[in-house]
């Protein structure tokens, strides 16, 4: 008899190994409950997919493929310890979905709240946060917090004037800041827009003629 060829195994699971043949295709061989597997294909990348798909056949419990990251299945993880028994997360997910609905504060009443936060403050601080944020009221006229995007964000700060641009973003910003806190809303449309960036006019020094004719001049100019 002759001697049979040793098999060189180049890859194996639990039940299963593959190897290679004298026709350059790979052989998978093993026994599943009890059955014996005797399968080939033309490439080692198949030869593999066919282990696992075997033996996940066996108990789906021992093998698990998902999609999601490392923080997405801690958060899985952690949402299935707080599930009570017999309830599934997706009846859950489900149930949360159709029962979710979007904030209804209107941008009025979140304004005036906020405002109320900033009594204690001083005077010049108290006007200039009800000064500007009354002109977002105005603009929101019968918005909610929930409905303004970042592109109807970008529009309202078109209506700051020159110079003021800066300071309609930092109240703004503070304003969903705090009604993110208060749970009012869950986003903020301003949150990722840049403040601009000041242009510094270079210095010019006068001569002394200069400034004698500009002195002169001043004591004419509105009646000095």
């Amino acid at each position: 008899m002759k001697n049979r060829r040793k098999r060189n195994k180049l890859y194996s699971t639990n039940h299963l190994f593959v190897y290679s043949t004298k026709s350059d295709s790979y052989s998978l061989e093993g026994v599943i409950n009890g059955k014996r597997i005797r399968m080939r294909y033309k490439s080692l990348e198949e030869a593999k997919y066919k282990c696992h798909n075997l033996e996940e056949g066996i108990n789906n419990l021992e093998v698990a493929r998902t999609n999601l990251d490392k923080n997405e299945l801690r958060a899985a993880e952690q949402a299935f310890d707080l599930l009570p028994e017999d309830t599934s997360l997706i009846e859950v997910v489900r149930l949360y979905l159709k029962t979710k609905k979007p904030s209804t504060v209107l941008v009025k009443d979140a304004v005036y709240g906020f405002l109320a936060t900033k009594e204690n403050c001083s005077k010049n601080t108290y006007d200039q946060a009800k000064g500007l944020l009354m002109k977002l009221v105005n603009w929101a006229d019968g918005k909610t917090l929930h409905s303004i995007s970042r592109e109807d964000a970008q529009e309202y700060l078109k209506t700051a004037k020159n110079g003021s641009y800066n300071h309609y973003l930092r109240f703004a910003k503070s304003l969903y800041k705090w009604a993110i806190s208060e749970e009012l809303t869950d986003n903020n449309p301003f949150k990722n827009i840049a403040p601009k960036t000041r242009i510094h006019t270079e210095v010019i020094v006068l001569s002394c003629d200069e400034v004698e004719a500009l002195l002169g001049a001043s004591e004419d100019l509105y009646e000095g």
